[in-house]
């Protein structure tokens, strides 16, 4: 099965498309937005995709958690992300409605070269932004929130 995947930020939409040898990816960049094909299960798909953006999805890992402990500080930052990857439930809930997403994301983090949650942390804007800070604790005139949702779209 080939799936042609175009990122645009962060994330990321895959579609049906035939076959296409993995050793043949192509990554092309146009206005912001990276589109290359990838075939194999859900797993090999992510692979190869983390495999040819490994920089870049580094990068926006990096930048990611940066842009978190800038707006809410180191500790409330790691408080913030803790909840949303481990105790909202959020993992468990992708694992039993999207498996294939979570075996693509696997594959993305092992071709990039980190972790799972990190991957996941991606996608996950408002769980950080707007739901985080209320579950830990900050007030509303504490919260630094960037007050608009999901930017996919």
């Amino acid at each position: 099965m080939k799936f042609s995947v175009i990122v645009v930020m962060t994330a990321v939409v895959g579609f049906a498309m035939g076959t296409l040898n993995a050793a043949e990816i192509q990554v092309k960049r146009e206005n912001g937005i990276y589109y290359l094909e990838v075939s194999g299960t859900p797993y090999e798909c992510g692979l190869q995709h983390g495999r040819a953006l490994k920089t870049e999805i580094q990068k926006s890992v990096a930048d990611y958690k940066a842009n978190v402990e800038k707006m809410f500080g180191k500790e409330d930052a790691a408080k913030i992300l803790d909840w949303a990857l481990n105790k909202a439930g959020f993992k468990k809930d992708l694992q039993k409605h999207v498996p294939d997403l979570v075996a693509e994301a696997k594959g993305i983090a092992e071709g990039a070269g980190v972790s799972l949650d990190d991957v996941i942390m991606l996608g996950m804007y408002e769980e950080v932004y707007e739901a985080g800070p209320h579950k830990i604790g900050l007030q509303a005139d504490e919260q630094k929130s960037l007050g608009h949702g999901c930017s996919a779209f």
